[in-house]
């Protein structure tokens, strides 16, 4: 239901959308979902361990501006601009970024089994868009000319 949500959502925006600012299309949403979220939670949840300091405040933030204001806006912009095949893969590669960015900054273990996993992945990628990745290649090459 998520992925076919997502996909309706993705092709209407792409299809009706073209006068839409992609920071307005987050920034209204994400808003009313955080006061509600943030009522909710002071409501129903246990606040007695509650602890607000430097590195919370910090961490939410960073969250909010960088994890979702950022590249949700980055992210409904690039559909406006580029093919929503290429545009999709993003949610495949993910993981593979955020299993070698974990090697890489936090000294996370790497193991043969990510690489052949993460190789798995691409080649999954490449064969389940084959098709489609070869006619927005076409299409780049034929509006070049």
């Amino acid at each position: 239901v998520s992925a076919t949500m997502q996909a309706a959502v993705t092709v209407t925006i792409k299809k009706y959308g073209k006068q839409l600012n992609p920071l307005s299309m987050n920034l209204i949403p994400l808003f009313i979902a955080g006061v509600i979220m943030l009522t909710v939670g002071l409501t129903l949840e246990d606040s007695s361990s509650l602890v607000f300091d430097n590195n919370a405040i910090f961490s939410i933030l960073y969250l909010a501006l960088f994890g979702t204001v950022f590249t949700f806006t980055t992210y409904y912009w690039l559909m406006k601009q580029i093919n929503v095949v290429i545009l999709s893969l993003t949610s495949f590669i993910t993981p593979i970024i955020a299993v070698f960015l974990g090697w890489i900054i936090l000294d996370e273990r790497l193991s043969s089994l990510h690489l052949i996993g993460s190789t798995l992945v691409l080649i999954g990628i490449l064969f389940a868009n084959f098709r489609g990745l070869l006619n927005y290649y076409y299409q780049r090459k034929i509006a070049i000319k």
